[in-house]
């Protein structure tokens, strides 16, 4: 029997889920926030769209091309445990995409792409010890996620901050006037990386992303999905020790059964 309060269950971020677009009659299967077995499926009957005023004007151009059709919608999606029933509201924009049908032909189907999901849907496993201030802003990050990809991308970068704030590396120091200066990311990063190099190489890896957002933008959800993956491994490293716990439980085996020889 597995001990729940010492087994951290490892989930690979899934994400094919968080890249792919919905229809008006499925969405992603993603897990419910809810319960642990539900998985959210769209109430089709309750999915409703628009085409907006500009793409229903814009058919009357001679030069109109599928690719201009835009649509709004709305959705309701349902966790699929009985005992459970979560409701999500789902809303986004839409268009037309070119799809190969059944028949080795091509033809142009309707595909939607959330900018809001409430309640939101974590894209990667957030330990339970995590401190609360890490905790809301990957919420936040979370939810920004559908609908801005740099505002995303900056609600990372805080909780990068608010993570070596919890390691212990100061945010500012008193110079001798005392005066209090505050240390850059950067710099906060490049002192944890003194005692810890690997995670911190990977945490400034993340903050590279919050710059290109901040300075330049065009981040893309791609982008955002590799910096989510590395932020999981590294908050797995950071508070649950895990590499660590496997180390130390390798020597202890190695300690207690090597000497009874090959």
């Amino acid at each position: 029997m597995i001990c729940e309060k010492n087994y951290v269950k490892l989930i690979l971020m899934k994400r094919h889920f968080w890249k792919s677009s919905l229809s008006d009659k499925s969405c992603p299967a993603w897990n419910c926030i809810a319960c642990a077995p539900g998985i959210l499926r769209l109430q089709s009957d309750l999915f409703k769209y628009e085409e907006t005023r500009e793409s229903k004007q814009s058919r009357g151009d001679e030069a109109f091309d599928a690719s201009w059709i835009e649509y709004s919608f709305t959705a309701w999606a349902k966790c699929d445990n009985e005992k459970c029933g979560q409701q999500y509201a789902i809303s986004g924009s839409g268009g037309v995409e070119p799809r190969y049908t059944a028949e080795d032909d091509w033809d142009y189907f309707d595909c939607f792409e959330p900018t809001s999901i409430h309640p939101t849907l974590p894209i990667i496993n957030v330990p339970k010890k995590s401190p609360t201030d890490v905790k809301d802003a990957l919420s936040e990050a979370f939810k920004l996620y559908w609908a801005s990809t740099e505002a995303c991308a900056g609600r990372i970068r805080v909780a990068v901050e608010h993570l070596l704030t919890h390691v212990g590396v100061p945010r500012e120091k008193t110079d001798e006037s005392g005066k209090q200066i505050k240390y850059n990311l950067h710099t906060r990063i490049e002192s944890y990386a003194k005692t810890e190099p690997k995670l911190g190489a990977q945490l400034m890896a993340i903050k590279w992303i919050g710059n290109t957002a901040s300075h330049r933008g065009g981040i893309s959800k791609t982008d955002l999905l590799d910096t989510f993956e590395v932020l999981e491994y590294v908050l797995s490293e950071i508070i649950m020790g895990n590499s660590k716990r496997i180390e130390e439980l390798a020597r202890k085996l190695a300690e207690k059964h090597s000497q009874q020889g090959s």
